[in-house]
């Protein structure tokens, strides 16, 4: 049996890895997932706080994104 804790840090690092892969900055204030307990495979909720964002040259000062 798969431990959620352990699918929650493992996917948590994954998007902290990609972010970081794709932006030329970023600092990761939150990161808050929710993992549908009947299916593990299924995410229900997304929340991500980020300030200082630099993406392909554009400053973001702080960003909040939300995905359900």
């Amino acid at each position: 049996m798969l431990n959620i804790g352990i699918l929650n840090k493992f996917v948590k690092y994954g998007i902290n890895t990609w972010l970081r892969f794709i932006c030329s900055s970023i600092d990761i204030n939150t990161l808050n997932l929710i993992i549908n307990n009947n299916s593990l495979s299924r995410i229900e909720d997304i929340y991500l706080e980020a300030i200082n964002l630099i993406y392909q040259n554009i400053f973001i000062n702080k960003i909040i994104i939300r995905i359900y």
